[in-house]
C-alpha cells in the first residue's frame, strides 16, 4: 500500500515487460519504488532493457564514489580497470593503449603483476606460487584460488603443483588415473589419491551431492572412489 517502500536491486536484469509489471504494481498500490542497478552489467534474458527506458523518462541518480574499497591502492586499481573496461565517447586506439599501460603500472607498483613471455612460463609461475602457498602450515587448500584462461591450463597447473607437493613429501600415496572430462566435454586422465580435495560438477541425489559439492578423498580401490 502507500506505506510500503519496495527496493529492487539488480534491475538491469529486468526486461521491458518485467519492468512494466513492476511499475504497474507500484501505481496500483501507491507504493514507493526504488530501483538499483546498472544497465552496463548483465543483460536481461527477455527483450529490451527496462532500466534504460525508465532512466530516460524518469531520470536517475548515479553513484560514482566507490565505497567498498578502503585503501588508495584499491582505488587506483579500480580506476585503472574502469578506464580499460569502459572506453570514453571519444576514445581512440592511443587512449586505449594508454589505459592498458596505466593498468600495468598500477599492478607493478603494488607488486601484483608478473609478466611471462610464454603461456608455459606463466603456468609454471602460477603453479610455483600455489605450491608455495600450500607449504605454509596455516593455509588450507580451499583458501587458494588460481585463475587460468582455459581448462587445459588449469589441468597443467594442477599437474605441476601435484608434482611439487609429491617431491616435498606432502603427497605420499600412489595416484590412481581416472578417465574424466572437462566441463566442456574434453576427455583427459585425472590423477587422484587419498587426501585430495574434489568438487563435484554433477548431481547425485541419492548421495546428496549437487553441482559444487566439495569433498575429500578418503580412499581409492580398483572399482570405486570413496569420498
Amino acid at each position: 500500500d502507500e506505506n510500503c517502500i519496495l527496493v529492487v536491486d539488480e534491475v538491469g536484469l529486468l526486461s521491458t515487460r518485467r519492468m512494466l509489471q513492476l511499475l504497474q504494481l507500484a501505481r496500483r498500490t501507491n507504493a514507493k519504488l526504488i530501483l538499483l542497478g546498472d544497465s552496463a552489467q548483465l543483460s536481461p534474458i527477455g527483450a529490451g532493457s527496462g532500466l534504460e527506458l525508465v532512466s530516460k523518462v524518469v531520470g536517475s541518480i548515479q553513484l560514482d564514489e566507490v565505497m567498498r574499497h578502503s585503501t588508495s591502492a584499491q582505488h587506483r586499481l579500480v580506476d585503472a580497470l574502469v578506464a580499460v573496461a569502459v572506453p570514453g565517447p571519444d576514445d581512440d586506439p592511443q587512449d586505449r593503449a594508454d589505459a592498458f599501460t596505466d593498468l600495468a603500472h598500477v599492478f607493478q607498483s603494488e607488486n601484483s603483476w608478473t609478466s611471462s613471455p610464454r603461456s608455459r612460463d606463466a603456468i609454471q609461475e602460477v603453479a610455483n606460487r600455489v605450491a608455495q602457498g600450500l607449504a605454509i602450515s596455516d593455509v588450507g587448500a580451499g583458501s587458494l584460488v588460481a585463475l587460468t584462461r582455459s581448462h587445459r591450463e588449469a589441468h597443467h597447473v594442477n599437474r605441476i603443483v601435484r608434482a611439487i607437493l609429491r617431491d616435498r613429501g606432502q603427497i605420499d600415496n600412489a595416484d590412481t588415473a581416472l578417465n574424466a572430462v572437462t566441463p566442456n566435454g574434453i576427455p583427459y586422465r585425472l590423477k587422484i589419491t587419498k587426501g585430495d580435495h574434489v568438487r563435484f560438477q554433477t548431481r547425485l541425489r541419492k548421495h546428496k551431492i549437487f553441482n559444487g559439492t566439495q569433498g575429500i578423498v578418503r580412499g581409492v580401490n580398483a572399482t570405486s572412489l570413496r569420498v
